[in-house]
């Protein structure tokens, strides 16, 4: 597996924000690309805000 992560140390965004985002397009191409890649998305909003691709290395 490989990792690509962003993350910076502001205050996050709230939860529900991040749900109601998850239809903007930005996120959805962001997605569609690593299904495509067999990988995974996540976004963690622990001390700030990270997003973590992780694809295979096949």
């Amino acid at each position: 597996m490989k990792k690509i992560s962003v993350r910076d140390n502001g205050i996050g965004i709230p939860d529900n924000v991040i749900m109601r985002s998850c239809n903007t397009l930005c996120i959805q191409l962001v997605h569609l690309l690593t299904e495509q890649m067999n990988g995974s998305l996540r976004i963690n909003n622990t001390n700030g805000t990270e997003c973590v691709i992780e694809v295979p290395l096949d």
